[in-house]
């Protein structure tokens, strides 16, 4: 952690006007996981919009949705949505109240329309918790403000090299060649190799798999990514739908390799 993490003289000042000591750690510990949460989702090997990591000695689940700007069909937000596995609680300075936290919710927005840069929205960060009163969780005119060093620390993460960006949109981009309900095994094959030949193929690979989803409800017992002799039949002599070679060629080289 550096000077301006929670745990510095700087910041522990201000946190201990509202929160008793115990929940220093707990917040430490939040601030790690929202920028370990983004992190880790464009460094997962396969584009997963659920996925699990860990903080110290302990787990986090989070989910990402990706949010698409309607107008120009391109990202234009990724939403997470971090929870602890263990049970973490924020007390008050007396220590007579308390809340659990459920999730962390906070937005990683694109900035501008040409300057590459990715940055928090404070106004979508919220710290959940179990109770109604949210005592804690949305601190209303001060939440922003007091919990500025955790979106700072994660936007510093965020813009920290010249590559992130882009690693950003790869990742994101792989999302949606990830995402159809009638390719069910893609997610036990997905890699690199296949991300690249997709690519590659890209024309071919979209207009297979938009021909597969139009027909998935008669194809349950075919495996259209890597099909047998009989799923080839299916797909070919009933179904009107030729198997692309790309993928023909990328299994056979595969199953060469094992």
């Amino acid at each position: 952690m550096n000077d301006d993490s929670l745990i510095s003289t700087k910041h522990a000042a201000d946190y201990a006007r509202f929160f008793h000591a115990e929940s220093l750690n707990v917040l430490k510990s939040i601030e790690v996981a929202m920028t370990s949460a983004v992190e880790t989702f464009f460094t997962l090997s396969n584009p997963f919009n659920v996925f699990a990591f860990q903080v110290y000695d302990e787990f986090y689940a989070c989910e990402v949705e990706v949010i698409i700007n309607p107008m120009d069909a391109k990202l234009a937000k990724l939403k997470f949505m971090v929870k602890p596995v263990t049970e973490k609680r924020l007390w008050n300075i007396t220590k007579e109240l308390s809340e659990k936290v459920s999730t962390l919710e906070f937005s990683v927005s694109k900035k501008g329309l040409k300057v590459k840069q990715y940055m928090l929205d404070a106004g979508s960060f919220w710290i959940h918790t179990n109770d109604e009163r949210i005592l804690f969780g949305n601190f209303a005119s001060i939440r922003t403000e007091l919990f500025r060093p955790l979106l700072e620390s994660t936007s510093a993460m965020l813009n920290s090299s010249n590559d992130r960006f882009d690693s950003i949109e790869r990742h994101v981009n792989a999302f949606f060649y990830y995402q159809s309900p009638a390719f069910p095994n893609l997610k036990k094959v997905f890699n690199k190799d296949l991300l690249k030949v997709l690519r590659n193929n890209e024309p071919e690979w979209f207009d297979y798999r938009n021909k597969v989803e139009e027909k998935q409800h008669l194809l349950a017992a075919v495996d259209p990514l890597n099909p047998d002799e009989y799923g080839l039949n299916v797909l070919s002599m009933v179904m009107g739908i030729e198997y692309p070679d790309f993928l023909k060629w990328h299994f056979q080289k595969m199953a060469s390799r094992q």
